[in-house]
């Protein structure tokens, strides 16, 4: 169920990245026009920027939580069945989370941000998204090649 949610907001503001960002680009396509349409994918953008922020931010919580609960659970165990369920089950809700936002991510192929990005002139942000997007061509390749030789 969470998975249509996820597509059907990718599916929201992916048109957005479409658009071109020209002034002189024509009619206006979807009742936005270039200069609008700039301000659109600039702010899809920012809201992917600050959802990549936030699982990175809460990656980094989730290890700290977990390495901080190992290493009391090392020092008393006898207590750590007892250990705050509430904590556990946020952590948990956390996890669940950041899946979803992750994946939401993902979804968004890296050449369509790289083809907005360049059409804004973000040109420093078109060559970030155009390196991830080779990084994992690259890692597929090398996966299946790995899988075809059996190494």
């Amino acid at each position: 169920m969470a998975r249509r949610h996820e597509v059907a907001l990718h599916k929201k503001f992916y048109p957005f990245l479409m658009l071109p960002a020209e002034e002189n680009s024509g009619p206006a396509v979807h009742g936005v026009s270039g200069q609008q349409s700039e301000v659109c994918i600039q702010t899809i953008f920012t809201l992917l920027d600050i959802l990549g922020q936030w699982v990175d931010d809460a990656e980094q919580e989730l290890d700290l939580s977990q390495a901080l609960q190992s290493s009391a659970s090392k020092e008393q165990p006898s207590k750590s069945k007892n250990s705050s369920p509430t904590s556990l089950s946020d952590q948990n809700q956390l996890l669940i989370q950041c899946a979803y936002v992750s994946e939401l991510l993902t979804v968004i192929p890296r050449v369509t941000l790289t083809r907005a990005s360049f059409r804004c002139q973000a040109y420093s942000r078109a060559l970030m998204y155009f390196k991830s997007h080779v990084r994992g061509k690259v890692g597929f390749l090398q996966s299946s090649s790995r899988e075809k030789w059996h190494l």
